[in-house]
């Protein structure tokens, strides 16, 4: 314990506080990059098969290394990938009646974000204490 008062447990997230900000910009750009290029071509990223081969593991990675960068709460790093893919969806193919739909798939392709996040999390709690 370093100061009076303080619980005792694991330190979280002692890495300088202008981590987290840089990393959400990335996940959303990373995101945003991940829809968009492959739309270029005028079809949605998830209509091939570079989107499940390529930028799902891609997309795994960045919320691994983001988790291992600022463990707590490691959830938020896939759900700002996701939030850059839903933006660039609907700036780019627009909201439409499926909009629900749509953000359902997005989290449930997105499943392995949040396990290599939490693997990465964890990962980094460990080596902190």
């Amino acid at each position: 314990m370093d100061e009076p008062g303080e619980k005792a447990g694991p330190k979280v997230e002692r890495l300088s506080p202008a981590i987290p900000l840089p990393l959400h910009w990335l996940c959303m750009v990373v995101g945003a990059l991940v829809w968009v290029l492959p739309g270029l071509r005028g079809r949605e990223a998830w209509d091939l098969s570079s989107y499940f081969v390529l930028s799902i593991p891609l997309m795994s990675a960045v919320a691994a290394v983001a988790a291992y960068r600022a463990p707590a709460r490691s959830w938020r790093w896939p759900l700002w990938l996701i939030a850059g893919q839903a933006a660039a969806a609907i700036v780019f193919h627009g909201g439409g009646n499926l909009l629900p739909l749509g953000l359902i798939v997005f989290f449930v392709l997105g499943l392995p974000l949040f396990v290599a996040a939490a693997i990465a999390g964890r990962i980094a709690l460990r080596k902190a204490r």
